[in-house]
């Protein structure tokens, strides 16, 4: 978390625009979004950033091998493989938690 944007978030925090940016979304999606849209931004380092964007591009490059993708294959009872799949996904998500390594520093983590 950077204080300084935090704290000039808040400052600048209204109801009104938190109104906005729901019409904006609602207008970009063509409907009313009719769930609560995030709690409250977070404001993290561009240096952790990177390391999510590394932390992904590990995981991608393991679950895109062909070792991989054998051994997955395995695990899939017969009668519930997907007809027509093929070896690139149509949506892959990662949920990562913000930690703390042993020395303070913000890490990744599944």
């Amino acid at each position: 978390m950077i204080p300084e944007i935090r704290k000039k978030f808040n400052t600048e925090f209204s109801q009104a625009v938190y109104e906005k940016m729901l019409d904006d979304l609602d207008s970009q999606f063509g409907y009313k979004i009719d769930f609560r849209i995030a709690e409250t931004p977070i404001f993290l380092p561009k240096s952790f950033r990177q390391e999510v964007i590394n932390a992904a591009e590990t995981i991608l490059s393991f679950v895109r091998s062909d070792e991989y993708l054998a051994i997955s294959h395995k695990a899939i009872p017969q009668g519930m493989k997907v007809w027509g799949e093929t070896t690139h996904p149509e949506l892959m998500a990662f949920d990562f938690a913000i930690c703390k390594d042993e020395n303070g520093n913000l890490i990744p983590q599944l």
